[in-house]
């Protein structure tokens, strides 16, 4: 639409009185919207000062923590190597316990055969000393320097039929 002017011109771009009056109403919607834009880019700088801060103290906490964790490493391997120490320890003390329950198990063996052994010796020994007793009564027969009767022989040998 063509719109002519009190000097007769004929201006398109020209706003009519209408349109400069929503111009101004947009101009102060604008002011408005740019103030809640301003408000809103300060809070955003705020809000990212605060992650930068929280992301260099984060960055502090993790450089911390990896120097303790560097720091802590020798300590966890000297751990590693003394449990692999005290590991081979109790395998070598089971191995030697092993051994000593078997030598024992040998002792004991020995020991149930010599107490047997000395059983039979002592009963063996009880024989002897009946036989030595009655080997004693019979060489007494044959004493030197003294003849006995026949009657006195007889009456020390033992009887027929009786063991010995």
């Amino acid at each position: 639409m063509v719109r002519v002017s009190t000097y007769g011109i004929s201006r398109p771009w020209a706003p009519s009185h209408r349109s400069r009056s929503r111009h101004r109403e947009s101009g102060r919607g604008f002011a408005v919207v740019a103030s809640e834009v301003r408000k809103l880019a300060e809070r955003s700088q705020a809000a990212a000062r605060k992650i930068g801060d929280l992301t260099i103290s984060s960055v502090n906490v993790a450089e911390r923590a990896g120097r303790a964790l560097a720091a802590l490493v020798p300590s966890i391997q000297k751990t590693t190597e003394l449990v692999q120490r005290v590991a081979a320890a109790s395998r070598e003390q089971s191995s030697s316990v092993t051994q000593i329950n078997r030598a024992l198990s040998q002792v004991d063996e020995v020991t149930q055969r010599n107490a047997t052994a000395a059983e039979e010796l002592a009963s063996t020994a009880d024989g002897l000393a009946g036989q030595a007793e009655s080997l004693q009564q019979l060489i007494s027969f044959f004493r030197v320097g003294r003849t006995a009767a026949p009657s006195e022989l007889r009456a020390r040998l033992p009887a027929h039929g009786a063991d010995g």
